[in-house]
């Protein structure tokens, strides 16, 4: 018998709150013949999305639905209550969701049902911050590692939420040899201590003047583009650029042709493949190096790494840059190459908005990173984990120019650093 299967009870009482992943993954460790979720009417609906994903995954597991006040005693005991009879022989009660009340009342009615049956009562919360599950013990809780027992889809947190996939998201990077060479041109330039060639020379001289409106930030129209011709990236750093865009878009002429560009690379407009140029190999440089991480044998290990997770929910869009998941630990990760004036702001305000999607989708234990160009990186890392998060200030990480080299390594050593220890 493992330690979870000794704590496995014939009927679980999970008390919802805001946020059902805790519940969900509680009912995947611990669920075994009966479910019920606790809930005011306010959770209704995050009750009802519980049950129908638990019954999705542990379909010889019933579920049913518990509706209290969740500010009145008698009706959280007495709903509690009704609940327990003969037919079970061990009850067990997860708090981690629900109010402090509904999990004071609750505690009373399952222990005063064992007490009075003489029957097993086992309760316990889940330990966000060190991915534990805790089970209460008169003498001292028992805390058992659960970070990697239960491996989670992306698809699975989504449906906990009601959120739809607006287009399904890359698992496969664009060019990823020439997104590691443009990172590395980044990072060379900033030890030697001067501007990136390939944002201040590149990009504003030969992709923007070419690409652009005059004077726009809008790109040209999808037939203009498809005719447009760049010089290659050339000089110092971006020669190395230059070749893995040729080797990779088996392009041999003396300029890069966008048309034949993004259909080589099967994109929907020529526009993609310039965004891809301004900004988004980023994306695609910190997917190439989850996905390396994924490989059987390497620790961390990434059970699923998406590039451009776009949702819907209410009629509103949220997006996450990259996103990957270990056991049921959600890892987000934003990236801009925003630089110069203005670049500090634009930067924490991306790291605020994944910082709020990840811990709506993710819960406590969810982590972010900002990945830039920005050369302060641990400035604006102190300062944002201040704004943000004073209390728990390693869940926020901000990697900037001189990371990009190595970033594989820097992404590693974080995500292992987040991870419980075994």
């Amino acid at each position: 018998m493992n330690d979870l299967e000794r704590y496995r009870t014939d009927r679980l009482i999970l008390l919802v709150g805001g946020n059902p992943l805790p519940n969900y993954v509680a009912a995947r460790l611990l669920g075994k013949q009966r479910i019920t979720l606790l809930h005011s009417n306010g959770t209704q609906a995050v009750a009802n999305r519980l049950k129908q994903q638990i019954e999705a995954v542990l379909p010889g597991c019933g579920v049913d639905l518990c509706v209290v006040d969740e500010a009145s005693a008698p009706s959280i005991y007495n709903g509690v209550h009704k609940l327990l009879n003969d037919e079970y022989k061990s009850v067990g009660l997860h708090y981690t969701g629900g109010t402090k009340a509904m999990a004071v009342h609750a505690y009373r009615a399952v222990a005063d049902w064992a007490q009075k049956n003489k029957e097993r009562f086992t309760a316990s919360y889940l330990d966000a911050r060190n991915q534990e599950l805790v089970i209460d013990d008169e003498r001292s809780p028992v805390r058992l590692p659960v970070g990697d027992a239960l491996n989670l889809t992306l698809q699975e947190m989504l449906n906990l939420h009601g959120w739809k996939l607006k287009q399904q998201p890359r698992q496969q990077p664009i060019l990823p040899k020439a997104a590691r060479a443009i990172a590395c041109s980044y990072a060379a330039d900033c030890k030697q201590g001067v501007k990136s060639t390939y944002q201040e020379q590149w990009k504003q001289t030969v992709l923007y003047c070419t690409c652009r409106k005059n004077g726009s930030e809008r790109w040209l129209s999808a037939g203009q583009l498809k005719q447009a011709r760049l010089n290659w990236p050339a000089g110092g750093s971006l020669d190395a650029v230059a070749e893995a865009l040729k080797v990779e878009l088996n392009q041999t002429g003396e300029q890069l042709d966008i048309g034949a560009a993004y259909r080589h690379l099967g994109l929907s407009e020529p526009e993609d493949f310039c965004k891809w140029l301004d900004g988004l190999w980023l994306e695609h440089y910190v997917l190439d190096v989850l996905n390396n991480l994924s490989q059987p044998g390497t620790t961390p290990n990434p059970s699923q790494v998406f590039q451009g997770v776009n949702v819907t929910t209410a009629g509103v869009e949220l997006d996450l840059d990259v996103a990957a998941l270990l056991g049921y630990q959600l890892f987000a990760f934003s990236c801009g190459t925003a630089d110069g004036k203005g670049a500090k702001a634009q930067l924490k305000h991306k790291l605020f908005e994944v910082v709020l999607r990840a811990r709506q989708l993710g819960g406590d234990q969810a982590r972010v990173a900002l990945v830039s160009v920005y050369t302060d990186p641990a400035g604006l890392q102190a300062e944002a984990r201040q704004q943000i998060d004073p209390d728990n200030q390693a869940q926020i990480r901000v990697f900037g120019c001189a990371h990009l080299a190595d970033l594989a390594a820097h992404i590693e050593q974080w995500i292992a650093d987040q991870r419980p220890s075994t």
